[in-house]
């Protein structure tokens, strides 16, 4: 499946960057994946992995612009 549009996700990891032990399975090679493929990474525990995989899922779903609002996520 190939989609116009792009998924969106977020990984919240406190205040540090990532270390070495948060390393994506495939990095390098998900551009080569479905989406179907990625979404499974949001069974991960790895957070990376999840984040990815809900970015997929979100690539997935069928959404009706119409029904979209503005809004700054992070005043919620």
């Amino acid at each position: 499946m190939c989609s116009a549009c792009c998924g969106l996700a977020t990984t919240i990891t406190g205040n540090k960057p990532q270390d070495h032990t948060s390393v994506v399975r495939d990095v390098g090679l998900l551009h080569t994946k479905s989406a179907q493929e990625l979404a499974e990474y949001a069974r991960s525990e790895n957070f990376l992995e999840a984040g990815i995989g809900l970015a997929a899922i979100n690539l997935l779903l069928d959404i009706n612009e119409r029904n979209a609002v503005e809004m700054n996520a992070s005043k919620c």
